[in-house]
């Protein structure tokens, strides 16, 4: 099936590949799903989609100054709501 979100938890920073990682944990990728994690303390990947009759979208946020919940609600407020209303 293709285009798992693989997270490679307990890899070593200097890791780039998995090698070292306690588990790693595979999330398929389903209509509905949200996946929420922090890229920069957790290796992950996705893995290849192949099926042509199949679309994918991704998003990816970066919410720079975002140190908190309440930074995020407020990042999230002035930047990305505004856009839907």
């Amino acid at each position: 099936r293709g285009g798992a979100l693989l997270l490679h938890l307990g890899a070593d920073s200097a890791d780039l590949t998995g090698e070292t990682a306690s588990s790693v944990v595979e999330i398929l990728p389903v209509g509905g799903r949200l996946v929420l994690f922090d890229s920069r303390t957790i290796l992950h990947e996705v893995r290849p989609h192949s099926r042509e009759d199949v679309d994918r979208v991704a998003m990816t946020v970066w919410i720079g100054g975002a140190h908190s919940v309440q930074g995020l609600f407020r990042h999230c407020r002035t930047w990305w709501l505004p856009s839907f209303l």
